[in-house]
């Protein structure tokens, strides 16, 4: 995920520089916004990066620094040899500017029904 210049240029208090790599985070998303699987009516994966996004704004994330990028459905396993119900990962990728304030808030990021935890991950995995 390359970010150019010319692209998005300056942006509220900050800039993007050439070439600058964003780090990626996991985070699972709240079960009252995913739902309890893929066919859920829910928000979608995305809609859950825009509102993390947009809901931490108004703390100091400084805006267009979460870009979606993936996202799956993982088994929580409850008990021996039993599958449990699905819960939601997202991946996004943040701004150098927005580890900042990933770093000054403990790496936690509030979401419309509670905070969630954002996590680094390794870039080839998602």
């Amino acid at each position: 995920a390359v970010v150019s210049t010319q692209s998005t240029g300056e942006r509220t208090g900050w800039t993007v520089k050439s070439s600058a790599i964003w780090p990626r985070f996991g985070f699972t998303a709240p079960a009252p916004l995913a739902g309890p699987g893929p066919d859920s009516p829910n928000l979608s994966p995305k809609d859950i990066g825009l509102g993390l996004e947009r809901r931490n704004n108004a703390y100091g994330l400084p805006t267009a620094s979460i870009r979606y990028v993936s996202h799956n459905w993982e088994t929580v396993e409850e008990g021996k040899g039993k599958g449990g119900p699905l819960r939601l990962r997202v991946y996004v990728d943040v701004s150098p500017e927005g580890v900042k304030y990933l770093e000054q808030h403990n790496f936690f990021m509030k979401t419309l029904v509670y905070a969630v935890r954002l996590k680094p991950c390794p870039r080839n995995r998602h």
